[in-house]
């Protein structure tokens, strides 16, 4: 029998690769956390492939960081998208409180995940271009992740109900046949008894 969390996590890594090659990055990290279960999962490929794991990991948890966001971790220094579709500037501190601290010196893109069943954050770094239209592009792709992970999160969900229905049936009928073979043997020593007298 597969292990289908060990194929769940084959589908997040193949979806960060996806988003790795429409943004021509050779480092991804995909962190994702269900509401169902509030334990982060992340994903890491390309040269931040032994970035991942699963637990609670800083990078995981939502920040004040609400939007996308370009960064130089070797320089200090990031620009973000406002919500007016304008830029400015993030301080050093408001870099630091972006989680991104313990990842190795990088660029890259990060992108805040808003699914209807967990949030979570898209990161790639050592793109061939770092400019605003590689933010808004992340923006575009954090969004097809997001409802791609919401697509698997619900398809884990149908999977769990139906293992549930199917172990509730089971068990009615063994129930069921257990109860009526006992039936059947308590009627059928009772007719043994009157034979008998």
């Amino acid at each position: 029998a597969s292990d289908p969390g060990s194929a769940a996590e084959g589908r997040e890594t193949y979806l960060l690769q996806a988003a790795m090659a429409a943004a021509g990055a050779n480092g991804g990290l995909l962190c994702w956390t269900p509401d169902r279960s509030g334990r982060c999962t992340a994903i890491g490929a390309g040269t931040l492939a032994g970035e991942g794991g699963t637990g609670e990991h800083a990078r995981c948890r939502m920040t004040s960081q609400s939007h996308a966001f370009a960064f130089d971790l070797k320089r200090g220094r990031a620009i973000e998208q406002t919500a007016n579709n304008g830029w400015r500037a993030l301080s050093v501190a408001e870099l630091a409180s972006a989680q991104l601290s313990d990842l190795p010196p990088c660029s890259g893109l990060a992108a805040p995940l808003a699914g209807i069943t967990g949030q979570g954050r898209l990161v790639l770094t050592d793109l061939r271009a770092l400019d605003i239209f590689g933010v808004r592009q992340m923006i575009a792709l954090a969004e097809q992740v997001a409802t791609e992970m919401d697509r698997l999160e619900f398809e884990s969900a149908e999977r769990h109900a139906a293992e549930l229905e199917l172990r509730h049936t089971l068990s009615h009928e063994l129930h069921d046949g257990v109860a009526q073979s006992l039936a059947g043997a308590c009627f059928w020593l009772a007719s043994l008894k009157r034979k008998a007298q």
